[in-house]
């Protein structure tokens, strides 16, 4: 069985890093925020610490698990992501689960 969190989250957010630049921070969340749909109001619903919103947390989160995991992205220059060769590999294939991504070193 695949990985709910990866097919549903995690892999959209390699699909639009797949040309290989490096993507800016804000480039990357408007991307994430078009594919998910989400509204201004739902753009702008903060954490209960009231520092940074729902969805710049959620994406955040979701590319610290795509470094992690394997190396699918990495960070050449500050605030800016690139997908990695095993990235792409993963992109690629219609279900994966974390069994299969390559374990960091």
């Amino acid at each position: 069985m695949s990985d709910p969190d990866f097919q549903t989250v995690l892999r959209p957010l390699l699909v639009p890093l797949s040309d290989e630049r490096i993507h800016a921070n804000y480039e990357t969340l408007a991307a994430r925020a078009g594919h998910f749909e989400l509204s201004e109001d739902e753009r702008a619903t903060m954490l209960p610490s009231g520092q940074q919103s729902v969805f710049v947390n959620r994406v955040v989160r979701a590319q610290v698990h795509l470094k992690a995991w394997g190396g699918l992205i990495d960070l050449p220059a500050r605030a800016g992501y690139r997908i990695t060769p095993a990235g792409r590999a993963a992109s690629s294939r219609k279900r994966t689960n974390r069994s299969w991504i390559p374990q960091a070193l």
